[in-house]
């Protein structure tokens, strides 16, 4: 490949040489080995791009330290964002990297088809580098994947084969859309706490939300046939075996509708009209309750105002409800029936017209953007993006703040891990303006950003293939056991960060004009600065 060659795919990272998230050195090397071996093999064309932020003075560069593939089929670039640069920002004598602000430099500079925005951290894995090898990637989606965490012991410069057992036998923990969940070595879901189910027993398949919770207690929205994995084996029930589903329509209305629980083959278990909370006792014989199988639960019959915005991947008229427990138990200790309900607004659903031109918005006094103090023209998406297929929610006579962001519910995104894996066609990344470029600590700023992506009609479309991700030292990166020591580090240092909280009230604006919050001006990713570039062309190293 030719230095003015386009590659099919642009892989935008981004580090400096100190200790930030444990050893970044090891994480890169890793990265660099493993991504390397996957496209020699599968002939993936692709650039890799490492900007690298505020490099340390007394430190070698990472372009001299890490050592790249003499028969690699790559080309590495690294781009530099020098110290000065870096003093320019807010909190910049305690905040060494920018992690955003430093991915938009690259992916600015990509020439990438597609561009994926990662991390030094990342293993991909086999079948999903084959995947994108294939060009089988579209304009109009933004495609995500699972994270599964793994032990940081991993094997620099074993064989591939190696590296890739390594990665499925050395597991912690996984994030779907719908949660994170800890697993054992093999990637084997242990028992989950505070969820609708244990993990174990019941598992959750296709159809859920993430979880909530209401009154103390976890519930989870469920779409029509939503899956669930029951196994009644691992619960030791050697007689027949009862599904117990605590079930819930509109929270606010006590209107009747029809749930049908349907077996692998079109068996239909149970059919019952229940109303308001309900619990719903669905029968396994033997033959069923004998080993793992996977059950749906559909819905007839639901009022079409319980229809509201739902996540990207639903069908349009997909209607939702709550479920607040599922469980295996003995038939000889089958629950009984139990009913309690509420009132309140109903919800009318419209669908959405073309994606309207992009907003120029101003942030909270919390957040400084490079742009803060000008607003500069935003071009219209809907000359570049098709015309959305999502539906939009409305309540007669809008109320409060906290009445609008009920209604006007986010679209559920996979946000997990997002910031690890975000790829979509390099004119996406362009039309919006890369992530937002707020002078702080990148928390959540990836998720407002499938959120943005969302707004503009990009259609989210999550790989089934994973990538595995190196674990962090506690504190140093997220993790549920770090986080509280991660946030206090933060607040020590004075810095601020995008709390989830202001994410979902813009998500929920964006939702209500049917357009996408574009936060940057034309100059975004540090396009008006002339940064330092080496690059590794893959012909330079095989001569």
């Amino acid at each position: 490949m030719t230095l003015d060659a386009e590659p099919y795919l642009s892989v935008v990272v981004t580090s400096r040489n100190d200790h930030h998230g444990g050893d970044p050195l090891m994480r890169l090397q890793a990265f660099v080995n493993s991504f390397d071996a996957h496209c020699r093999r599968t002939g993936l064309d692709a650039e890799v791009i490492v900007v690298e932020w505020n490099p340390p003075d007394d430190r070698p560069k990472l372009e001299s330290l890490v050592r790249l593939p003499d028969d690699g089929v790559l080309t590495y670039r690294f781009i530099e964002v020098p110290p000065a640069l870096h003093h320019t920002l807010q909190h910049a004598d305690v905040l060494p990297l920018f992690q955003m602000i430093a991915k938009n430099a690259g992916i600015r500079r990509a020439r990438g088809r597609f561009v994926l925005a990662t991390n030094i951290d990342i293993i991909f894995s086999p079948e999903l580098v084959a995947f994108v090898a294939s060009k089988q990637l579209r304009p109009g989606h933004v495609y995500r994947v699972d994270r599964h965490d793994i032990e940081n012991e991993f094997p620099l410069d074993a064989t591939i084969e190696q590296q890739m057992a390594y990665a499925k036998s050395h597991q912690l923990r996984v994030h779907k859309a719908t949660g994170s969940y800890p697993v054992d070595a093999q990637g084997g879901q242990r028992d989950l706490v505070d969820d609708v189910v244990d993990g174990r027993t019941v598992r959750l398949g296709g159809g859920w939300h993430v979880p909530e919770t209401a009154d103390g207690r976890p519930f989870r929205w469920a779409t029509d046939a939503a899956e669930l994995i029951v196994d009644p084996v691992a619960a030791s029930i050697d007689s027949d075996a009862v599904l117990e589903l605590e079930i819930q329509s509109n929270p606010y209305d006590e209107q009747s509708w029809v749930v049908i629980v349907v077996a692998e083959g079109e068996r239909q278990l149970s059919r019952q009209r229940v109303s308001g909370r309900s619990t719903v006792v669905v029968a396994l014989d033997k033959a069923l309750g004998s080993q793992c199988r996977r059950i749906q639960l559909r819905v007839v019959d639901m009022p079409p105002e319980y229809r509201c915005q739902l996540p990207a991947f639903e069908r349009r008229d997909a209607l939702f409800y709550r479920v607040h427990r599922a469980a295996l138990h003995s038939a000889a200790c089958a629950p009984t029936d139990r009913r309690s309900g509420g009132s309140g607004p109903h919800w009318i659903s419209r669908a959405a017209g073309r994606v309207a031109s992009a907003i120029t918005w101003r942030i909270g006094e919390r957040l400084r953007s490079r742009i803060v103090q000008t607003f500069p023209e935003f071009r219209a998406l809907e000359q570049t993006l098709r015309e959305s297929e999502r539906r939009l929610t409305y309540l007669q006579g809008l109320g409060d703040l906290a009445t609008f962001l009920r209604i006007y519910r986010p679209v559920n995104l996979h946000t997990n891990g997002c910031g690890d894996f975000q790829m979509m066609a390099r004119e996406h990344w362009n039309d919006l303006r890369g992530y937002p470029e707020f002078e702080t600590f990148s928390m959540n700023i990836d998720g407002l950003f499938s959120y943005i992506a969302d707004a503009a009609g990009i259609k989210e479309q999550t790989l089934e293939a994973p990538i595995y991700h190196l674990e962090h030292d506690v504190g140093s990166g997220w993790s549920p056991e770090g986080e509280a020591l991660l946030r206090k580090r933060i607040a020590e240092r004075g810095i601020t960060w995008l709390d989830a909280s202001t994410v979902y009230i813009w998500a929920a604006y964006m939702q209500w004009l049917r357009r996408p919050m574009v936060f940057n001006g034309a100059s975004w990713g540090l396009s008006d600065a002339q940064l330092p570039e080496r690059t590794f062309p893959a012909f330079s190293r095989s001569m």
